[in-house]
């Protein structure tokens, strides 16, 4: 999982710049393997990376993404994943 979601942050890096997006990376290194399709997981991923950014770009407050094996959230105009 851990690489399915790096992944993803390289591929929206730029936008992400573009739009003075921070995010912060906190993933366990210790994840167990587990059998899914890469893709389908990649476009999973995506899709919540994709829901997070249309939120931040309609705030104004101050957007900052985290990801950590935690989970996804939003906390006082903070994206967590």
């Amino acid at each position: 999982m851990n690489q399915v979601i790096e992944d993803i942050l390289k591929l929206r890096d730029y936008h992400w710049r573009i739009n003075n997006i921070a995010v912060e990376t906190d993933l366990d290194p210790e994840l167990p393997n587990v059998m899914a399709d890469y893709f389908q997981m990649q476009q999973v991923i995506l899709n919540i990376v994709l829901n997070a950014e249309q939120s931040m770009t309609k705030s104004a407050r101050e957007r900052h993404v985290n990801k950590s094996p935690a989970g996804w959230w939003e906390r006082s105009g903070h994206f967590f994943f």
